[in-house]
């Protein structure tokens, strides 16, 4: 028996929790856990139960929701909800989240160091950038003369390939 899920076997945590989401094994410090090098997590009561402690817990994300995550303390009955602490990346999906984090170490390579203003003026232009594209397809897409139909359907076609 694996003590480090409850006193579950990793198959037995599949069964039970398949809703947890995705598994990472990492070592929680004074402000939380770190998932994916730059989520940040954390609760009250989460620092409590890992004050003192010397090895990793499983924390588990919902890649369809950053919003929230579930932590397992090895040996301990308890599940922990811990809330994102960066609210920037809150309501993003995973893919969201590293395509953003793609777009602001493009903008800056050399940077080790998150800085949310920064990461929240990446989110807005590609917003903006995916707001006009919408505003474009629907142009496009709306025209009803026939002179314009043509050229509207390629676009669609360019667009939806």
């Amino acid at each position: 028996m694996d003590h480090s899920n409850m006193g579950m076997s990793d198959a037995q945590m599949e069964v039970v929790c398949p809703h947890l989401g995705w598994k990472f094994d990492l070592k929680p410090n004074d402000e939380g856990v770190r998932v994916l090098s730059g989520l940040f997590y954390s609760s009250d009561t989460f620092q409590q139960g890992v004050d003192n402690w010397p090895g990793k817990v499983s924390v588990f994300i919902d890649p369809d929701n950053l919003n929230f995550a579930t932590a397992v303390i090895p040996g301990r009955p308890t599940l922990f909800r811990l809330a994102l602490q960066t609210t920037v990346f809150a309501d993003l999906t995973v893919s969201e989240f590293l395509e953003l984090m793609e777009s602001y170490r493009r903008e800056d390579p050399e940077t080790t160091t998150l800085y949310e203003d920064r990461i929240a003026k990446v989110r807005l232009e590609r917003f903006e950038l995916l707001k006009k594209i919408g505003v474009q397809r629907r142009a496009t897409c709306g025209m009803r003369t026939t002179a314009s139909r043509g050229p509207a359907f390629s676009t669609k076609r360019s667009l939806s390939a």
